[in-house]
């Protein structure tokens, strides 16, 4: 296998799973491969070396490829090293896949991505393609189906989407844009918590590039196509319960074949997305009450 669509490989201090990660993109052979890599953290000795050996691990290209390099000397975080690394890559391509060192992909996510990428080049609604299913569900009727929910265990966009990340939520204190987002919701605890959350990424009580960027697509009402089979297993979330996600969610990876085409169900997006809210976040009133007192406080 030989893919044509850049990939962008995020690494930082983790040479066990950069090694895994990186054999699924030797596997794949891209023919062009950007890696950045945050810098160790100051007084961390042990950060030394394992950036260093992250960094070699993906050194060892042994097919034809094209490499570009963003290796940092100084820690400045993942609030601002992705985001950062992204901005780097788009500058320089106009699509491609995004993959952290943690998390491990399927073969056929490369050609999935790749012909998304293509098929929804100028569809302006689409804002990008996750690789994860953390909805459990499958629907025969088609490979993949439309969801709000952005998903970066592995996932694709274009320079176009990219433009639209704002980092300072600028809009968010606007009566207006809060309206649109929450209406994407059903019910009222969904609502309250994603208004807890995004107030506290707003106002700096939390670091997550990663809800910035979900606000930024939710309020350019961004479509997010999503496989109807999971395709990127994280190897680094086993135990974690950071950012009020309650559940571990190890799942496995399945095979997604072609032809590529949409489920016809136009219900099904939107139980699916009820699932990854009840089961993936664990919305439900005690755990809204728990983040509003744990971000109140802060």
């Amino acid at each position: 296998m030989k893919i044509n669509t850049p990939i962008l490989f995020l690494i930082f201090n983790r040479p066990d799973k950069t090694k895994k990660a990186f054999a699924a993109i030797r596997k794949a052979k891209p023919r062009i491969l950007f890696v950045a890599a945050d810098g160790p953290r100051r007084g961390n000795e042990s950060d030394i070396k394992a950036c260093s050996d992250a960094r070699k691990v993906t050194e060892n290209i042994d097919w034809k490829c094209k490499v570009k390099r963003l290796y940092r000397n100084e820690n400045i975080g993942i609030e601002k090293s992705i985001p950062g690394a992204i901005d780097w890559f788009f500058n320089n391509v106009n699509e491609g896949i995004i993959l952290e060192d943690d998390c491990l992909p399927d073969q056929s996510l490369f050609d999935f991505c790749s012909s998304m990428l293509k098929r929804y080049k100028n569809d302006k609604n689409i804002m990008l393609i996750r690789g994860s299913n953390l909805a459990g569900d499958h629907d025969g009727s088609g490979k993949y189906y439309m969801s709000k929910y952005i998903g970066m265990w592995g996932w694709a966009t274009w320079k176009r989407s990219w433009k639209l990340y704002d980092s300072s939520m600028k809009d968010w204190g606007h009566p207006k844009t809060k309206e649109k987002i929450l209406s994407l919701f059903d019910s009222f605890w969904e609502k309250i918590y994603w208004k807890i959350l995004l107030n506290a990424t707003y106002y700096g009580k939390t670091n997550s590039w990663g809800y910035r960027w979900m606000y930024s697509v939710w309020k350019n009402e961004g479509k997010i196509i999503t496989p109807n089979i999971n395709l990127v297993k994280n190897l680094g979330f086993k135990g974690k319960k950071t950012h009020f996600v309650l559940r571990s969610f190890e799942i496995d990876t399945g095979k997604i074949n072609k032809p590529y085409s949409l489920v016809k169900d136009n219900t099904f997006a939107a139980i699916s997305d009820n699932r990854v809210s009840k089961n993936f976040y664990g919305i439900n009133p005690l755990m809204v009450f728990l983040q509003f007192l744990y971000y109140a406080f802060q």
